[in-house]
């Protein structure tokens, strides 16, 4: 027995919206590039821990990680860290103290 689940806040709708565009403003076009990879990934079901159920992730989800992705990364831009690739330890400790 499945129960349909009600999208209130329009999850679903709002990630379909982001996907035929892909683009994320404010950020460097090379953090930009690796976030709408990441997501992609995520949205097929890709790189997920073993840990982790197997499968695509919700809209939900989805939206859920690219919000908090692009806070990070406009934060370590603020930092003047434009490609997150070259991101050390110590200056995602400071980041997130």
């Amino acid at each position: 027995m499945t129960e349909e689940v009600k999208d209130v806040y329009n999850h679903k709708q709002r990630f379909e919206n982001w996907n035929e565009k892909k683009e994320i403003k404010c950020i460097s076009k090379i953090n930009e590039e690796l976030i709408i990879k990441f997501i992609e990934d995520m949205s097929l079901g890709l790189n997920i821990s073993k840990g982790s159920k197997k499968g695509a992730r919700s809209p939900i989800r989805l939206n859920t990680l690219r919000t908090r992705l692009v806070f990070l990364i406009k934060e370590l831009e603020k930092r003047k860290i434009k490609d997150i690739r070259k991101t050390t330890k110590e200056q995602l400790h400071k980041l997130l103290i």
